[in-house]
């Protein structure tokens, strides 16, 4: 018959064999199923707007430009070739960045850009069809028309700068905003001592 310690170290022995029997059995369980993917959700649709128009801001601007020109044209020596070469390079100057200023300081470079260009592709065009017909014209004269197509060219300039403005004006001077929210108008009835008041809430 087996003795006492003998039973002891059998039973200890089980004991242990079961404690890690049941350890790597709770150490290995089944894994957790991985949730079923979710449809990511439906973006956003864009916040409506409007079109505005900020021409008015440009032509304020060419107003100022055109008075400047008219101010220094007025104040220069004719007989002083470098007071006017002064004044005509300061006086297109802003007429040349009169218009891009207004775009840029709306957030528009794109714009900024495409108004310097008109600004001086119109001038140019309009200098240089005046010079060009005004030497066609004074051709015909057999001396002293040498200069007689700067006038011509002027002319020319005056009116390719009108168009530039015009056009910077009516065509690019547009932008989109967010379309301003209104709250409706409610009636509202406040409780007074003897009686109440009607009051009209709402934002216009």
């Amino acid at each position: 018959m087996p003795s006492s310690r003998t039973v002891a170290f059998w039973s200890i022995a089980c004991a242990c064999g079961l404690a890690l029997r049941a350890g790597s059995a709770a150490g290995q369980a089944a894994p957790t199923p991985e949730p079923w993917p979710q449809a990511a959700p439906p973006a956003a649709p864009p916040a409506p707007t409007v079109e505005r128009w900020y021409g008015w801001q440009t032509l304020l601007a060419d107003t100022g430009v055109l008075t400047l020109a008219i101010g220094l044209g007025g104040h220069v020596d004719e007989r002083n070739d470098v007071a006017v070469i002064g004044a005509v390079v300061a006086g297109l100057s802003a007429f040349a960045l009169s218009g891009p200023v207004v775009h840029a300081a709306h957030g528009h470079w794109g714009k900024a850009g495409g108004s310097l260009a008109l600004r001086g592709g119109l001038l140019l065009l309009g200098g240089g069809l005046g010079f060009a017909a005004g030497q066609d014209s004074c051709a015909q004269y057999a001396y002293d028309h040498e200069g007689c197509g700067v006038g011509y060219g002027a002319a020319g300039l005056v009116i390719g700068g009108l168009l530039a403005i015009i056009a910077d004006s009516a065509i690019l001077a547009r932008d989109q905003v967010p379309v301003p929210a209104r709250s409706e108008p409610a009636v509202a009835f406040t409780p007074l001592r003897g009686g109440g008041g009607l009051a009209l809430i709402g934002r216009f």
